[in-house]
């Protein structure tokens, strides 16, 4: 929050109907002209407020944990977990899982949490401690979320005003120069954005599957008792997706961009 304690109100998508949104940030409103204005509503009240890009946070030890079966050769839970912040990508079990890939959430970044996709609408184990979410684009819809989730600052990382900005900028020139041949995966946006905010970001679990063959499993997926059969037909029919030449030449541009952005010690690979 601001100096003076000012909170402003937005609409997302800058519509209407867009839900409502608070910042303490005034030059959003070049972004969010129709929608922008102050909050006297929200005035004295506890809001989570998403960090100002301008002010880069250098104190906050963030970590982005990836869906890799990988992740199930470590035992890095302990570690993951004593991160200041820890931001976990789509269908992110943890429950069973403690031990590789700890328990705190502190940003979920997601897709979707369509039951079309996982059986059932999913929501995070201790959804309760999430304080941001991060979606993937503007068309990006949640359902069955909690109340607690509902009221909770987000943004939306790809084709959109945020992903448009001036402050955003790099991220752009980082895609474009990738030449990908089609959009960027969820995982990699989380990643670009995270270096947006936080300056001091490390990375774990993102192999784009270039270790499996490109079979598209997450780790817990390999477990029947944490994915249900319409889960498991869904990835039976993405591994034949992947089997597309171009499909790997996708990924391989990806795990090229996150090697550099590494070399360029803008991430620490883990």
């Amino acid at each position: 929050m601001s100096n003076k304690s000012i909170i402003y109100s937005y609409r997302e998508g800058d519509k209407k109907r867009g839900k409502l949104l608070f910042t303490d940030d005034k030059t959003l409103k070049k972004n969010y002209p129709k929608s922008f204005g102050i909050s006297k509503s929200a005035m004295g009240q506890k809001f989570k407020i998403l960090p100002k890009v301008e002010t880069l946070d250098s104190k906050s030890k963030v970590i982005i944990v990836g869906n890799s079966p990988n992740v199930l050769k470590n035992e890095y839970g302990s570690l993951i977990d004593s991160y200041d912040i820890v931001i976990r990508i789509n269908k992110c079990v943890t429950k069973n899982y403690e031990k590789y890939v700890g328990s705190k959430i502190d940003i979920w970044a997601t897709t979707h949490n369509s039951a079309k996709w996982y059986g059932e609408d999913y929501i995070p184990d201790n959804y309760k401690n999430i304080t941001q979410i991060w979606k993937r684009t503007p068309k990006t819809t949640l359902s069955s979320l909690p109340e607690c989730l509902q009221s909770i600052s987000s943004l939306q990382m790809f084709k959109s005003n945020f992903y448009c900005s001036k402050e955003n900028e790099k991220v752009k020139i980082y895609i474009d120069k990738s030449e990908f041949i089609s959009e960027p995966c969820t995982g990699l946006l989380t990643i670009l954005t995270a270096t947006t905010f936080y300056k001091n970001v490390s990375i774990y679990g993102f192999s784009f599957f270039n270790e499996s063959n490109n079979l598209v499993r997450d780790y817990y997926a390999f477990n029947k008792h944490s994915i249900n059969e319409t889960e498991l037909k869904n990835y039976e029919r993405e591994k034949e997706k992947n089997k597309n030449f171009f499909k790997k030449i996708q990924n391989q541009k990806k795990e090229k961009l996150i090697q550099q952005l590494s070399k360029e010690k803008i991430i620490n690979i883990i």
